[in-house]
């Protein structure tokens, strides 16, 4: 091998198995990929309760909103409930978000957070009362 082939080889080899380590990282998540309805399952004590997640790119910015039978200790009365989304953040393939609604002169703000992969997320759900709670949702193709 001449010196300059060995210069080249010597040069292009880092770049070569920096390719192939890229090659085969996962794909960053972004705002745009939780775009879609996602039909989320929660587990709570009581069981598991089901949720539907909206996200919506308006005006390059992501917005949303969570519609969730309304519970209680006492089993509250079943009719839906909505929830505005805020604080939306999309880093690597997390997310994280506020769930917030005002009810009179109480309100209640519960954070999720959680990772993304294809049309499935999963994570966590920190809401006033305690322990976090885990969660799994799909995304809704029809």
């Amino acid at each position: 091998m001449s010196k300059f082939t060995s210069r080249i080889a010597r040069s292009t080899l880092p770049a070569s198995v920096l390719a192939l380590m890229l090659a085969g990282a996962p794909a960053a998540v972004q705002a745009q990929d939780l775009v879609g309805t996602w039909e989320l399952a929660v587990e709570n004590p009581q069981g598991s309760a089901s949720s539907t997640l909206s996200f919506t790119m308006m005006d390059g910015e992501l917005k949303g909103e969570l519609r969730t039978a309304r519970r209680g200790r006492a089993g509250g009365d079943g009719r839906e409930m909505t929830m505005a989304i805020s604080e939306i953040e999309v880093e690597g393939d997390s997310f994280s978000f506020v769930a917030s609604m005002s009810m009179g002169q109480r309100s209640l703000a519960m954070s999720y957070s959680g990772t993304i992969s294809g049309d499935e997320m999963e994570g966590t759900i920190q809401g006033p009362r305690g322990d976090p709670r885990a969660f799994t949702g799909k995304r809704k193709t029809d």
